[in-house]
C-alpha cells in the first residue's frame, strides 16, 4: 500500500479546475466518492500497476461496480476512448495534443502542423458525426488522395446545400477554401492528368500531393507510431461492441475513473499520443462544464485528479 500512497511523482496539473490530492487524504476520497454526494477522483499513470492496487482499494471499500470506470489498454474489458463525438469544438483536443507533442519543433512548423490537424479533425467531425474515428483523421491526413475525395464529397453538399447543419455552413466555407487553397495539390502534365500507376491503391486516378508534405513529419512520425501500435489502436476501435467512456456522464455524476497511459508498460518506450490527448480532452471537458455550472448558478461536481506519473 505505501506503493500506492507514494508522492515522488506527482505533478500538480490543472491548477484552475482540477485538485491534487494530499497523502492521508487516498482513501477518505476514494469513500466519498463511494458515498452519496457527488464527487470524482481521477487516477492517472503510465503503467497498470497502480490501476490495479485502486481497483483492490475500491473492492474493500465497497464501491458501487458502475461508479467505477477503467480506461486501461492493457486489459481487453477496458472501455473505448471516444474524443471526437460532438460539436466541431472536440476538434480542438487534438489540435491542443500535438501543440504540446510537438513543442520542440520549430514554430512555424508547429504552426503548419497545429492548423491541418485541426481542419482535418473539424472535416471528420462533418464528414462523419458521431463515427468520426482517429483512423479516419490518421487516413486523411497520410493519404491525400482520400482527403481529397472527402473534401470533394462535402464541397458537392455546400454547393446543392444537402444534409449540412446550419450552424456549420460558415466553417464549411472556410475548410474548403483551406484545403482547396493551401493543401489540395492535383498532379498535372502537359498530357492531361498525372495518374497512380495500376499497383498502387487509387490506380488510374489522378495523383494528389499534399503542399505542406515538409512540414508535417514530426505528426505524421505520432500516427505512425500509434497506427502500429495494437496496444494503443484498440481503445479506438468502436466495433466490438465494448463501451465507450462518456465523459460528459462522468464529470456530471461523479465516480472513480482509473486511466493508464501504458507509456511505461514495457521496456520498450510507448507512444504518449494517447495519454496526452486524454489529458487535453479531459481537461477541457472539465473547464467547459465549470463554466456552464458558475453560468447557470449550480455547483459543479468535484474533481479530485491524481497523476502518478506524468507522461
Amino acid at each position: 500500500m505505501q506503493a500506492l500512497l507514494d508522492k515522488t511523482n506527482e505533478v500538480p496539473l490543472y491548477k484552475d479546475v482540477l485538485t491534487i490530492i494530499g497523502q492521508p487524504l487516498y482513501q477518505s476520497i476514494i469513500r466519498i466518492v463511494g458515498g452519496k454526494s457527488k464527487s470524482g477522483f481521477v487516477l492517472f499513470d503510465s503503467n497498470s500497476k497502480k490501476i490495479d492496487e485502486v481497483l483492490n482499494l475500491c473492492q474493500r471499500l465497497e464501491i458501487p461496480i458502475e461508479k467505477i470506470k477503467v480506461i486501461d489498454p492493457t486489459k481487453p474489458w477496458t472501455l473505448k476512448f471516444q474524443p471526437f463525438k460532438g460539436a466541431l469544438s472536440s476538434a480542438s483536443d487534438l489540435r491542443q495534443t500535438m501543440e504540446v507533442l510537438l513543442s520542440n519543433t520549430d514554430m512555424f512548423f508547429r504552426e503548419q502542423q497545429s492548423s491541418l490537424i485541426f481542419a482535418i479533425t473539424q472535416l471528420s467531425i462533418i464528414s462523419f458525426g458521431d463515427k468520426t474515428t482517429i483512423n479516419h483523421i490518421i487516413q486523411l491526413f497520410l493519404e491525400p488522395r482520400y482527403l481529397a475525395d472527402i473534401v470533394g464529397k462535402l464541397h458537392e453538399q455546400y454547393n446543392n446545400n444537402n444534409d449540412l447543419n446550419s450552424n456549420q455552413i460558415e466553417a464549411i466555407k472556410d475548410l474548403l477554401e483551406y484545403f482547396e487553397k493551401n493543401v489540395l495539390d492535383y498532379q498535372t502534365s502537359e498530357a492531361g492528368d498525372v495518374l497512380y500507376p495500376d499497383e498502387h491503391k487509387y490506380a488510374g486516378r489522378q495523383i494528389v500531393k499534399n503542399k505542406l508534405e515538409r512540414y508535417i513529419t514530426g505528426v505524421k512520425m505520432f500516427f505512425r507510431e500509434f497506427s502500429d501500435n495494437p496496444l494503443m489502436s484498440n481503445l479506438f476501435n468502436y466495433d466490438d461492441g465494448k463501451e465507450i467512456f462518456d465523459t460528459e456522464l462522468f464529470i456530471n455524476e461523479g465516480g472513480v475513473l482509473l486511466v493508464n497511459s501504458a507509456t511505461s508498460e514495457t521496456e520498450d518506450k510507448q507512444t504518449p499520443f494517447f495519454g496526452q490527448l486524454f489529458l487535453t480532452h479531459f481537461q477541457n471537458a472539465v473547464t467547459q462544464y465549470t463554466k456552464e455550472c458558475i453560468q447557470a448558478g449550480v455547483r459543479s461536481t468535484p474533481i479530485i485528479f491524481y497523476p502518478c506519473k506524468v507522461l
